[in-house]
């Protein structure tokens, strides 16, 4: 059992690492300049240059890459006093330093002078309830549908059900969530009052509160377990 668990987690490493690479190296090949999408229209070349030293922008590719991986390891390794906010030092000798951290994701490109582990925790309560209002769905309408389809085995309804499941299981995700906006918000939005677009939780028209707008949840979590559903099926 031990050398399961073993085993299951060095996989699990080794996919993780196999993502951040690809990811970085995709990142890497994009014609624009990272220094010039964090900093907008206030760029000149003294902060670009800045922004190229901290990040190590201005290094060969191969070092930017160990660079990368040593602000997203847990346990880091340093020349120099470490400039993360929070860390436990393991050893510290003659300049070199192996700490403990948070794994660093570094600033966001698009939200100024915002990390992105601060927009991560931002935004990770409303995307739990989207995924389990999405899976609660799915299960809702699943499990009688595959109950039919299991009852009428290889009747017209089984095969209409199988079809539209495997039709749910083909369907990229960004398509079905334009069908579904179309048909549920813009050309029956007279009967389900569905919105395109909007908050889970949206400012009254004084500015006094938010309330909770639970219908702004439906169709998301519908979108996003369409696919589950039909796997489920």
């Amino acid at each position: 059992m031990i050398k399961y668990i073993f085993n299951k987690l060095l996989y699990a490493q080794l996919v993780l690492l196999g993502v951040i690479t690809v990811i970085f190296f995709l990142f890497n090949i994009m014609p624009a300049d990272p220094a010039k999408m964090m900093l907008g229209n206030r760029d000149d070349q003294k902060q670009i240059d800045l922004i190229n030293a901290k990040y190590y922008f201005d290094q060969p590719i191969y070092k930017q890459y160990f660079f990368y991986l040593n602000d997203l390891s847990p346990v880091s390794i340093h020349v120099e006093t470490p400039e993360y906010q929070k860390y436990i030092t393991i050893l510290s000798k003659n300049n070199l330093y192996i700490i403990l951290k948070y794994p660093y994701l570094r600033n966001s490109f698009y939200q100024k002078d915002k990390s992105v582990s601060s927009l991560i925790i931002d935004t990770l309560p409303n995307t739990v309830v989207l995924a389990c209002s999405a899976i609660f769905i799915a299960l809702f309408f699943a499990i009688p549908l595959g109950v039919v389809s299991a009852y009428y085995k290889d009747h017209f309804i089984d095969r209409l059900i199988s079809f539209f499941s495997i039709l749910g299981m083909s369907l990229p995700s960004f398509l079905a969530a334009i069908l579904m906006s179309y048909v549920f918000a813009f050309k029956l939005g007279w009967l389900t009052e569905l919105n395109i677009t909007g908050s889970l939780y949206v400012l009254d028209d004084f500015g006094d509160g938010e309330s909770l707008v639970l219908k702004n949840l439906l169709l998301p979590a519908l979108t996003l377990g369409f696919r589950p559903l039909a796997v489920i099926v």
